[in-house]
């Protein structure tokens, strides 16, 4: 499943382009930007981790 330009990438590696196939490094945590060949209807598939990688932090906030 594909995700969606916008959305926080779960995982530090190698992301494609679900339509051109335009491979994308992007770290845990950032967001995905569109694809660079403005595809549009296009989403991000999570290719291959980077080794020794951490995964993304929580964005739920500590309880006080």
């Amino acid at each position: 499943m594909a995700l969606r330009p916008g959305t926080v990438a779960p995982a530090t590696g190698i992301y494609w382009c679900s339509v051109c196939k335009l491979p994308g490094q992007f770290e845990a945590g950032q967001v995905l930007p569109e694809c660079r060949n403005k595809c549009g209807r296009g989403g991000w598939d999570f290719v291959q981790a980077k080794t020794g990688a951490a995964p993304a932090p929580s964005s739920s906030a500590p309880s006080s």
